[in-house]
């Protein structure tokens, strides 16, 4: 019996992601509307062997911050407009989805970066109060998936265990995981732990449907964006000249010494 979960990509590859990367438009509305247009016998396909892969990995949790739109402070808007701590661009990319209102999944589906790194831009940007900080739930999760709460800390933090638990199981490791300490010592389910290492290890991965689609990175770049690197490399050239004048006046005074 064919799977048609894995000929997915194949029946995608015609036509459902955009050639070039657009940070206008919403890749996710494109890629569910071209979805819809399957055929019945294949949305059907489909559904059925997703239901099942998601009874298997209990991934559910990960759907409350994919979904999540970050939103832009006053701070962010005008570091977006003005550029002036002259960031990498991506970031800049970033700001720009968020204020089009695109959510967590959408912004690592437009860019086609893992949700891994569109969390450390968001972990970034909330560093730099660039957006505003979302709900507890929402903030612990987003530092677990970009790696800066490790496991431990994500348990502790949400409350699954505390901080003793967490010191006793970190002594009694003897080399093994720290997950499978927390469950043989009875601190937490075995069920939760797996679900939260696949969550990790699917954070890591992109959506690719088609890599002939994959752009150029400064093909996703906006026109202000490409601008604002032009400028930088300008500076950086005639910082280079300046330097070897300097250079070149003090070979000068030495001679004349």
């Amino acid at each position: 019996m064919i799977n048609f979960i894995k000929i997915l990509p194949i029946l995608l590859f015609y036509n459902i992601i955009p050639r070039e990367a657009d940070l206008n438009k919403n890749n996710l509305e494109l890629f569910i509307d071209r979805i819809l247009h399957f055929p019945l016998w294949v949305k059907q396909a489909v559904y059925l062997n997703l239901a099942k892969d998601f009874k298997n990995d209990t991934c559910q949790v990960l759907s409350e911050y994919a979904l999540y739109v970050p939103i832009l402070t006053f701070q962010g808007q005008n570091e977006l407009n003005e550029k002036k701590s002259c960031f990498d661009g991506n970031i800049y990319n970033f700001l720009e989805m968020c204020a089009k209102g695109f959510s967590i999944l959408e912004i690592s589906m437009s860019v086609y970066f893992s949700m891994e790194e569109v969390s450390k831009f968001f972990e970034f940007c909330l560093e730099q109060g660039f957006i505003k900080e979302p709900d507890k739930s929402i903030l612990s999760f987003a530092k677990f998936i970009s790696g800066k709460f490790r496991l431990g800390e994500y348990l502790n933090d949400i409350g699954l265990i505390n901080s003793e638990q967490l010191e006793n199981a970190i002594q009694n490791m003897n080399g093994k995981m720290l997950g499978q300490t927390l469950v043989e010592l009875g601190y937490i389910k075995k069920e939760d732990i797996n679900r939260l290492l696949i969550i990790k290890e699917e954070a890591q991965k992109r959506f690719v449907s088609d890599y002939n689609s994959i752009p150029n990175i400064s093909a996703s770049f906006s026109e202000e964006s490409r601008r604002y690197e032009k400028e930088i490399e300008n500076l950086k050239r005639e910082n280079e000249l300046l330097k070897k004048k300097m250079k070149q006046l003090l070979q000068l005074v030495k001679n004349n010494d």
